[in-house]
C-alpha cells in the first residue's frame, strides 16, 4: 500500500504552499481523497506530479544556495548546462525543483572537483 501524506506534508515535501497544492486540486491536476475530514495524497500521486521513482524531499535553487553557500543564480547556471538535474513542478518554469538524491549528487562532484 502507497504511503499517504496531508496537504502540509506533501507541501512540504514538493517545497510549494498549501494554496498551490489546493489550485492543483481544484484544477484536476492532483488526485486526493478525504480521510477523517483530511486531503490526502498518496506517495504514487507524489511520484506522479514529480516524475520520480521514489518520494524524497525536493529543494529550491534558493534553499540549495544556502545550504552551498552558493549565489541562487549560479545554481541556476549549473542546471542550465546540465552539471544540476532538476523537475519541474506541473511544467511550470518557475517550479524548478532539485531532488535531495540529486542535491547530494551534485556536492559530491563538487568536492571532487
Amino acid at each position: 500500500m502507497s504511503k499517504e501524506y496531508t496537504y502540509s506534508e506533501a507541501a512540504e515535501l514538493l517545497r510549494i504552499s498549501n494554496n498551490t497544492l489546493h489550485q492543483w486540486k481544484t484544477q484536476g491536476h492532483i488526485q486526493y481523497r478525504k480521510k477523517q475530514n483530511r486531503n490526502i495524497i498518496t506517495e504514487d500521486e507524489i511520484k506522479n506530479i514529480t516524475g520520480l521513482d521514489k518520494v524524497e524531499q525536493l529543494y529550491t535553487l534558493k534553499d540549495l544556495a544556502a545550504i552551498f553557500d552558493l549565489h541562487p543564480e549560479k545554481l541556476r547556471e549549473f542546471a542550465r548546462i546540465g552539471e544540476l538535474s532538476f523537475i519541474r513542478l506541473l511544467g511550470s518554469s518557475k517550479s524548478l525543483r532539485i531532488p535531495e538524491s540529486e542535491a547530494k549528487k551534485f556536492l559530491e562532484k563538487k568536492r571532487v572537483a
